[in-house]
């Protein structure tokens, strides 16, 4: 009996296996392309399998061009990436490629066919609906929340089979979490799907009236001795006008959101993105970031579905600081902008999503771009002391090539070690992509960062406070000296940081009257670079140390400058990055909620 014949007989004996996977890691990479020369196309499953059966290249040597979002294989003497393999039925082909991103792609949550190759292959996998669950081909924008023990998840418009339109009333489903029964988020998520009478995914907050309902600023908030989640809800017209809007409360006899409060058209303060709850002297708050979590209420009920009750950060009448204002005038976003901390180039954040980091102790924040190397497919990680920064510099860790990454969610309770989670919904609308990848398209994807790797190394802010002293964030917090911070005049490295995370550095310690001093002993401050010697950094300047005719001590980067009577040493003490936030001491003693 010959293969051919053998793979008839034993349908997984026909496929040959491509497997791709990480170099470094040796796992598997999903949303791999795989193309011949007369382009069939094959994608790795969330496994990085590809189950390549072609009658008519079976048993011949076939190229195939590979190219994957992030990764990359070597480009041989011609510029093709790719390589040659003999398609026998049965036969394997393990293929490493070189990770670009620093976050790594893990697997897609969503969608039909995240382990359908691995499923052809007669591979075990780990979700009890691999190829098809709740009949969902397509996801769009998750929000999520533990609600009695469990994580519930919701998505916006939701894809069938059946036809081209489907579900755009939010779509939802439950998971085990971690450790209580629920998948590694290493391994996956396995879902379960509510669904209607024809076992498709059904309305979770069937509002009467044309358009789409869309949810977010999911919140749980405790009621007397009961738990509700409640969420803000919006009936659209189009992506910019609303035909109503208000609250919705989770109701859990219908397993259904349902209208709770409606609010006028014109209202603009209401829960919105992803809330982080946060403990501010001993009180706790949801904050939310749209990008910056500049809009608060206390995070009990009735207050979270009452606009009144929300504060609003601003800046005062004067424009001279800022403070949480109380007095119910509109929320205006306005771009924020972050620093890339190699090129000094300005980021425009579109959206992001924040939360407390315990390893880093800090606030780290998953940033998407607006515009960019593609239009909305830059992914970019920033931390900060205090839940409102200063948000400064940041560093990419996801790239797309012509292709969307929008609407990116943090998930905090899949954090472990050093390892953080999100994801973000992968679509080819808003971009520049000519083809639509199969399967993938307008679905969760999931990636990872591992923070123990050197290049998440970002420079801290280093606070001046009243008495011309320098500290970090962590010495203002141990000595409760936030109202005492003036400015943030430069960046630097922890002092921690093993050689400056492959930086040639030197550790600044705090000498007589103030001085900083290069030291191997003595209270380290931080750890910067040496005096540049060459052309300057595009995202760092000189620091410099300046005097008084008292002797007293301040430092400052080439560019600022102190009023009269300061004198500017002639050499600079190292190299440092610039301040860009005028306004540093936001949110002190901003801490993460204990529930």
């Amino acid at each position: 009996m010959d293969s051919l014949q053998r793979a008839v007989e034993r349908p997984a004996a026909r496929y040959f296996r491509i497997h791709v996977v990480d170099s470094v890691t040796g796992r598997g990479v999903p949303l791999v392309e795989l193309e011949t020369v007369n382009h069939i196309v094959f994608v790795t499953d969330s496994a990085g399998m590809a189950a390549v059966y072609e009658p008519g290249l079976m048993g011949k040597s076939t190229w195939f061009w590979i190219r994957s979002h992030g990764y990359q294989f070597p480009a041989d003497g011609f510029g093709n990436r790719g390589f040659r393999v003999v398609l026998e039925p049965g036969g394997a082909r393990r293929v490493e490629l070189t990770r670009i991103n620093i976050a790594e792609r893990l697997y897609r949550v969503t969608g039909a066919g995240i382990y359908r190759d691995s499923v052809l292959l007669g591979d075990s996998v780990p979700l009890h609906q691999p190829v098809v669950d709740g009949g969902v081909l397509g996801q769009d924008s998750v929000v999520n929340a533990v609600y009695g023990g469990r994580l519930y998840w919701f998505w916006g418009d939701t894809n069938r089979a059946s036809y081209p339109l489907g579900n755009f009333a939010t779509s939802g489903a439950v998971s085990e979490l971690p450790g209580h029964g629920g998948l590694s988020p290493d391994v996956g998520v396995d879902l379960t799907y509510w669904v209607d009478e024809h076992g498709f995914s059904r309305k979770m907050i069937p509002i009467e009236g044309p358009g789409p309902v869309w949810i977010s600023g999911l919140m749980v908030v405790a009621d007397g001795d009961r738990e509700r989640m409640v969420c803000h809800y919006a009936r659209m017209k189009d992506l910019g006008t609303r035909f109503e809007h208000g609250f919705a409360v989770w109701d859990d006899a219908s397993e259904r959101f349902v209208k709770h409060k409606k609010l006028p058209l014109d209202e603009l303060l209401y829960a919105r993105e992803h809330p982080i709850r946060v403990t501010v002297a001993g009180e706790d708050w949801f904050y939310f970031p749209d990008p910056l979590p500049s809009l608060r209420v206390r995070a009990r009920w009735p207050d979270v579905t009452e606009p009144s009750d929300y504060e609003r950060y601003d800046v005062l009448r004067g424009g001279t600081r800022h403070a949480w204002i109380t007095d119910g005038e509109p929320v205006r976003r306005a771009d924020t902008r972050l620093f890339d901390v190699e090129t000094g180039a300005p980021v425009t954040i579109h959206r992001a999503t924040v939360t407390w980091n315990q390893r880093k102790r800090k606030w780290v924040m998953i940033a998407l771009q607006k515009f960019g190397r593609s239009a909305l497919g830059e992914v970019w990680f920033a931390e900060a002391d205090t839940v409102l920064g200063p948000w400064t510099w940041a560093r990419r860790v996801v790239t797309h090539d012509k292709y969307a990454f929008y609407n990116v969610k943090q998930h905090p309770y899949f954090a472990s070690g050093s390892r953080i989670y999100f994801e973000g919904t992968y679509t080819s609308m808003f971009s520049a992509a000519k083809v639509k990848t199969p399967r993938y398209d307008y679905n969760q994807v999931m990636y990872r960062l591992d923070l123990s790797d050197w290049r998440l190394t970002l420079p801290v802010p280093i606070y001046e406070l009243r008495d011309g002293s320098l500290a970090r964030g962590r010495e203002v917090e141990a000595r409760d000296a936030w109202a005492d911070v003036v400015w943030v005049p430069f960046y630097a490295l922890e002092p921690e940081v093993a050689e400056g995370a492959r930086l040639r550095t030197q550790v600044l310690a705090r000498g007589e009257a103030g001085e900083l001093r290069r030291s191997a002993t003595g209270t380290p401050v931080f750890r910067a670079l040496p005096p540049p010697s060459g052309k300057p950094h595009p995202s760092r300047r000189a620091l410099y140390e300046w005097r008084d005719e008292n002797g007293r001590r301040r430092y400052r980067c080439s560019g600022q400058k102190l009023g009269s009577g300061w004198t500017r040493g002639d050499r600079p003490i190292a190299e440092v990055w610039p301040s860009r936030d005028p306004d540093p001491a936001r949110g002190p003693g901003t801490r993460p909620a204990r529930r």
